[in-house]
């Protein structure tokens, strides 16, 4: 499958639902420790969310710093703790999607249109040339729509299951399928012209 090439490392052992679930808890009722725990256990699939959403290794770890202070406020308010790792998702796509706004409003970004799969032919051949595949594929995730960009990142790179998938996104696990699909052909559609180079 040409997604193959999304995947930058296989999915990360993570806690329980139970573990999740005692951890959750005690942080919400002031145990720091535990909290650090969550924030240990959670930072890099977060980090790696937020880079794959906004493509600056700067803007995703200030993402980072954001997703882990509203979790230590908002965590006593979460009836479902065993959901915090979706909960925690949800929150780094929604801070990304405001960073993602703020940047077109400032106007001081590149244009999705440079990064996407627009760009001219030199700059796909310098990229493979490279052997830099990871770029390709990062370069072509930008330029897709923020709601496909992030469903492909939440299954395809990070291997979260369908129903996972929807407490992240707030949405059915249908909806999620459908959206899922039309992402990946989209992104197979902009690969595809590179694919005897990549």
């Amino acid at each position: 499958m040409a997604l193959e090439c999304l995947v930058s490392m296989g999915p990360r052992r993570m806690s329980t639902q139970t573990e999740t679930q005692r951890l959750a808890d005690a942080a919400a009722h002031g145990d720091t420790a535990a909290f650090d725990r969550l924030v240990a256990e959670h930072h890099e699939r977060v980090l790696n969310v937020a880079y794959r959403m906004v493509s600056r290794r700067e803007d995703a770890e200030d993402i980072c710093q954001e997703v882990f202070v509203k979790a230590f406020k908002a965590l006593p308010r979460l009836r479902d703790r065993s959901q915090f790792g979706s909960w925690i998702l949800r929150i780094t796509s929604n801070c990304a999607r405001d960073t993602l706004r703020r940047r077109r409003r400032r106007r001081d970004d590149v244009d999705i249109e440079d990064v996407g799969p627009v760009a001219a032919a030199d700059d796909h051949a310098r990229d493979t040339e490279r052997g830099d595949t990871s770029r390709l594929v990062q370069r072509l995730l930008m330029g897709l729509p923020e709601r496909h960009r992030i469903v492909l990142v939440l299954r395809d790179i990070e291997g979260l299951s369908y129903e996972e998938m929807a407490q992240t996104l707030s949405c059915t696990v249908s909806s999620v399928k459908n959206r899922l699909h039309r992402a990946r052909k989209l992104f197979r559609e902009r690969l595809e012209p590179f694919m005897d180079e990549v």
